[in-house]
């Protein structure tokens, strides 16, 4: 698997300290995250439980799209344990980009 590496010249201790802003993050982004995951250059390590993004007939882990599409708009990389929440946070993420997603079994409409 090869790893996606974007430099913007963002130290790593800047980025520990900074808060997310992923209205950097655009739908464009988004697919571009599902191509690469589509060719098996970046996919996660594991698999999603019950949030998933629907996108061109195709299921996509949604926590993980979220954050390589933030890697992708930024330049670098979130911890997924740390940064940032899948379920719910990350439905109403992709819900407010107009994407499709499935929760818990379900179609998601954010409330």
């Amino acid at each position: 698997m090869a790893v996606l590496h974007i430099d913007h010249g963002v130290k790593e201790e800047e980025i520990r300290t900074m808060k997310v802003d992923w209205s950097v993050v655009t739908g464009n982004h988004v697919k571009y995250a599902c191509n690469l995951n589509d060719t098996g250059r970046c996919v996660p390590k594991h698999p999603a439980i019950n949030t998933f993004l629907l996108h061109r007939d195709k299921r996509y882990p949604a926590k993980f799209i979220r954050g390589l599409a933030y890697e992708l708009a930024v330049g670098h990389k979130l911890d997924p344990n740390h940064d940032y929440e899948g379920g719910e946070q990350t439905a109403n993420f992709f819900s407010d980009l107009e994407f499709e997603i499935e929760y818990h079994g379900e179609r998601y409409k954010r409330p």
